[in-house]
């Protein structure tokens, strides 16, 4: 689509733009904006615009959605796979726990997205419930995950919470999730268990390895062992973070931390004096201060 644009006065007015050639779509997207159209149809609403246009895509973050709304049932796929996607709201809670309720949707699946929806919703108990039944039905990473997290963020129960992510740490997608080995690290170094997250570790492929969260694991665990010099050679001035977020204050903490504490050790200080001594040593590089200023 080209519009021809006389001069200023004819942009104020769009009476005098003129088009000339065919309008054709230029990418289509995903295909959430069909999605939703379609919901907003079947409970009698507006489409989201009148004026633009929400093509039906055959991609696979909406795919399995289409399939609930068509067939009245989430598909299944493998407990080592992913999943693609999650919806929430009320309605969808509603065409899952329907989904439930029949032969082919009452899977682990179902109820994995349904606890997801309800925690959504902020019913903590469904949501628990949810989770267990898709444990019951096939033990996966991402329910023993959720029930983990559960447990720690809302009950403060870090014995729990321990137990599903042993649990997820021993099935198949465990050592290639990059996401739930950061969470699984920080569980265990939070709880004493280092020597176990180095061992975990180096059964890591390299890619893994090399990854700025799961090497913060790794300067935590060897801070925590005290083994300074090891944790404060690897946070090094070109330590690298690729998705921090500004204002966090995770890599200069540890920074801190390791720095007093190797002060308190070789010099014999501590508190305020140990804090300002590591300060004037050891200053926070530039590079990994993310404090707001």
């Amino acid at each position: 689509m080209k519009a021809v644009l006389a001069d200023k006065k004819a942009f104020e007015n769009l009476d005098n733009v003129s088009f000339s050639g065919e309008a054709k779509p230029a990418f289509e997207a995903s295909g959430w904006g069909a999605l939703e159209n379609r919901i907003r149809k079947m409970q009698g609403g507006l489409p989201i615009s009148d004026n633009l246009t929400f093509p039906s895509v055959d991609d696979s973050e909406t795919k399995q959605w289409n399939h609930l709304l068509d067939k009245g049932y989430l598909p299944c796929p493998s407990t080592e796979k992913a999943p693609v996607s999650y919806v929430i709201g009320k309605f969808w809670r509603d065409m899952m726990e329907d989904s439930a309720a029949t032969e082919q949707g009452r899977t682990w699946y179902t109820y994995l997205m349904l606890g997801a929806t309800k925690y959504e919703l902020r019913d903590i108990e469904g949501a628990k419930k949810a989770w267990e039944t898709s444990l019951m039905l096939a033990p996966s990473l991402w329910a023993n995950r959720n029930l983990a997290m559960l447990y720690k963020n809302e009950f403060g129960d870090l014995k729990n919470a321990a137990i599903y992510m042993d649990a997820a740490a021993d099935l198949a997608p465990a050592k290639e999730c990059r996401a739930f080995l950061y969470e699984y690290g920080t569980l265990l170094t939070d709880i004493g268990r280092d020597s176990e997250w180095m061992k975990l570790y180096q059964t890591l492929n390299s890619t893994l390895r090399a990854h700025g969260r799961l090497r913060v694991c790794v300067v935590k665990a060897l801070l925590n062992l005290k083994k300074l010099d090891e944790a404060s050679e690897m946070l090094k001035a070109g330590f690298v973070l690729n998705d921090v977020k500004e204002g966090e204050l995770s890599v200069s903490k540890l920074w801190q931390d390791i720095h007093r504490e190797i002060v308190e050790r070789d010099l014999s200080l501590s508190g305020d004096a140990a804090v300002k001594k590591a300060e004037e040593l050891y200053p926070l590089p530039y590079e990994l201060d993310f404090r707001m200023q």
